[in-house]
């Protein structure tokens, strides 16, 4: 099965690709399928963060509860950590599941992927640093 950039991004985005794919698989796998041989890191490139007020979106998550499907989304105050989006439906889409809106970011392709890799390194540290507690009955 092959993927296309919007799915595995949309994937991604998502978290059902986090614990399989990185960031950085994402942006190897966008290079070597859409920008083979181009000059890139130095271009234009357009990509989008969401906000809910003064938030920043950093990663949703879906899970089904007694046949009712409950999302669950995380933010922050600081943009240096919202997750880089550069595809505007996807953006959307995400936005509007939650009642956010969509900030246009037109930097170089090396801030979007530096972008990532700060997002990336946010998420790994919140792992490693995180307890969970679960209540089984």
């Amino acid at each position: 099965m092959v993927l296309s950039r919007c799915e595995i991004q949309l994937l991604y985005a998502r978290g059902i690709l986090y614990k399989t794919v990185t960031f950085f698989d994402i942006i190897r796998l966008l290079k070597a399928v859409e920008m083979e041989g181009s000059k890139l890191p130095n271009r234009e490139y357009q990509y989008y963060f969401i906000k809910l007020g003064k938030l920043y979106y950093v990663n949703g998550s879906c899970k089904d509860v007694k046949k009712k499907e409950i999302s669950s989304y995380e933010f922050t105050n600081h943009e240096s950590v919202a997750f880089p989006i550069d595809e505007e439906f996807i953006a959307k889409e995400i936005a509007e599941e939650f009642g956010g809106n969509i900030v246009e970011i037109k930097a170089t392709f090396n801030d979007y992927v530096r972008q990532g890799q700060r997002w990336d390194n946010y998420i790994e540290h919140k792992k490693k640093n995180t307890w969970t507690l679960y209540t089984v009955k």
